[in-house]
């Protein structure tokens, strides 16, 4: 009787859990990992059982076992990362090893981090680019053992490394009158060579050097009346010399030269836009608030387009003063062209306009036909460039091509003149973006 009960117990708790055990473990050790969880589960649901109890807290304890062994093996460079990490992917659905997981994938991602950076700081070093390198040898956590002694030798060795090499950098962009350059490359130094008596006389020789230079550039930049450029100098050369009164002096006077030279010009824009009016005809519609200024001898209230006239350019001012520019081409002659096309060629360059059925505008007079387009700068941005080409153009034609045929001009010195005129009238008022939408004025 005592026999029968010995052998039921051997059955219950030794070799129905080692049983269990082995279907799991050998099926996880196969990578067989779905199927092994299915067994897993098959365990736990007869948890009342109390081999599949006993067996369910070995199958972690092994399973779990063989996680640390990995990790650990990877903390001792014998695996890879991916080889550690991939059994805990693997086991992440056996629900009852989470936690274990968890505090093994930290422990490995915290050395893989620690490792990572060594590697990395390594490369840096390699490159010269010591700052970062040192910092990267600083992220190697302390149990790291082995990468952690070899990284704060290296720091060492890199901050000594760093002297020389930017010392010769610093002296190569001296020589090379790069002297803010030489300067910056030293400061890269402060944090690991605090009042270093021979840094600090390199600095100080890069720094005068600067300040004679820059004096040098300012001066240059006073003659040739380019003050901002002037005072951008200064004032960065300033950055260096905070107390230097000398600097303080000049930024003052070069700052009150640029206020005389734009009163000056003021002035002279003034006196100019006058002559320029001069030779113009302005007209103001109180009906639109707008003004408009032709050269003089053209009509401001019409087309001016005739069979000799088939360019012009106007200016249309709104009632803030700022204006836009505005180009008519089209000719008056005997038969329609109804013209879908402008080719401009100055000087051999060509340039084309086309016209939309909508944007041709067209009159009958006393027998003959008149055909136009009109564009405005707002809505075309090349407008102003194409005109002052063909303003100092030497040769410049125009083809009006079209359903019926075509008609060649060839565009005169008056209309050139002319253009020349309005274009540069134009740059002394400030520029409309949105003519159509400030006015609610179609132009013609």
């Amino acid at each position: 009787m005592l026999l029968g009960a010995g052998g039921y117990f051997y059955y219950q708790n030794v070799y129905l859990v080692n049983y269990k055990v082995k279907s799991v473990i050998n099926l996880v050790n196969a990578d067989e990992i779905d199927e092994a969880y299915q067994v897993y589960e098959d365990i736990l649901l007869k948890g009342t059982d109390k081999s599949s109890v006993k067996a369910i807290k070995k199958i972690n304890g092994k399973l779990i076992s063989e996680v640390e062994i990995r990790v650990d093996k990877y903390i001792e460079n014998a695996i890879d990362y991916n080889t550690a990490n991939n059994r805990i992917q693997d086991l992440k659905s056996f629900e009852s090893l989470k936690n274990d997981l968890k505090s093994n994938q930290q422990r490995l991602d915290k050395f893989k981090k620690s490792k990572d950076a060594y590697e990395n700081a390594n490369k840096l070093r390699d490159n010269k680019e010591y700052e970062n390198a040192i910092i990267k040898y600083k992220e190697v956590i302390v149990e790291d053992t082995e990468n952690y002694a070899s990284s704060a030798d290296k720091i060492q060795l890199s901050i000594k490394e760093m002297l020389d090499y930017v010392l010769n950098n610093s002296e190569r962009l001296f020589v090379e009158k790069k002297y803010e350059e030489a300067y910056k490359e030293t400061k890269r130094l402060d944090e690991f060579y605090p009042n270093n008596a021979t840094i600090k006389t390199k600095q100080d020789a890069y720094l005068q050097a600067l300040y004679k230079e820059n004096s040098i550039q300012v001066d240059r930049n006073i003659s040739s009346k380019q003050y901002d450029d002037a005072i951008t100098i200064l004032k960065r050369t300033k950055e260096y010399f905070k107390d230097d009164l000398e600097l303080i002096k000049k930024i003052t006077e070069v700052e009150a030269l640029k206020q005389k030279a734009i009163e000056e010009e003021k002035i002279r824009k003034e006196k100019r836009k006058k002559e320029l009016l001069a030779q113009a005809t302005s007209k103001y519609d109180d009906m639109t608030r707008l003004t408009t200024i032709v050269p003089k001898g053209y009509s401001a209230t019409y087309v001016n387009i005739s069979g000799r006239i088939n360019l012009e350019s106007r200016i249309r001012i709104v009632k803030d003063g700022s204006a836009a520019f505005t180009v008519i081409a089209g000719f008056q002659q005997d038969d329609w062209v109804f013209t879908d096309k402008i080719i401009f060629n100055i000087d051999g360059e060509l340039f084309d306009w086309e016209v939309a059925f909508g944007d041709r505008q067209s009159q009958v007079n006393y027998g003959n036909i008149a055909e136009w387009v009109t564009r405005h700068s707002f809505d075309k941005n090349e407008l102003i460039d194409q005109m002052q080409k063909v303003a100092n153009g030497k040769s410049v034609k125009m083809r009006f091509d079209g359903s019926q045929g075509h008609r060649d001009h060839v565009v005169t010195e008056s209309e050139k003149s002319n253009m020349k005129l309005m274009i540069e009238l134009y740059t002394y008022y400030d520029n409309l973006d949105d003519f159509l939408i400030e006015t609610g004025v179609e132009s013609t």
